[in-house]
């Protein structure tokens, strides 16, 4: 099978970004910040999680890259299940948690729009094929440019599901 091509995946990054701001649109900026539970994340939470993720992701996609024996899209289906697995908590590890601020509707769609159109440059800009070096996930391990673009529309459909949750417990 060959492999996707920067507009094929340009398309994806768009639809999963299109789907993020539906999702934080449907909060009001005074429901934005409510947890369900105390220990738990409000929406604003999730959406800076993202950001934070994928700001960083941006700047392993422009390291150092090397090129690869292995099938570049190898990791992707792996990836998916485990992100599509809601029944199993996944925690976020200290750097790319929120902070404790409060989050603000406009400043985060900003925030996310910005940093998915720098993941649209450089996924147009760059070979998707080589493996990023300057960052080995713990339970991947080296990933691709594509491979990690993969990440990033997975992990939002995931948080997609979690700010529904949200929303549901908060409306109640």
């Amino acid at each position: 099978m060959k492999m996707k091509n920067a507009a094929e995946l340009i398309e994806e990054l768009n639809n999963s970004t299109n789907m993020l701001t539906n999702k934080i649109n449907q909060f009001k900026d005074n429901d934005f910040n409510v947890k369900p539970e105390p220990n738990q994340w409000s929406a604003g939470d999730v959406a800076e999680h993202i950001y934070i993720l994928e700001s960083f992701i941006n700047k392993v996609l422009v390291g150092t890259c090397i090129s690869t024996e292995r099938n570049p899209e190898e990791k992707i289906l792996v990836v998916k299940n485990i992100f599509s697995n809601f029944d199993k908590k996944l925690n976020a590890p200290d750097p790319i948690a929120p902070s404790v601020n409060i989050k603000t509707i406009d400043q985060l769609l900003n925030d996310i729009k910005t940093s998915r159109l720098i993941t649209e440059q450089i996924v147009s800009a760059h070979d998707l094929s080589l493996i990023c070096k300057d960052f080995v996930h713990k339970g991947f391990g080296e990933m691709t440019r594509t491979e990690w673009v993969h990440f990033c529309i997975y992990h939002t459909e995931r948080h997609l599901h979690q700010m529904q949750k949200i929303k549901e417990k908060i409306s109640a």
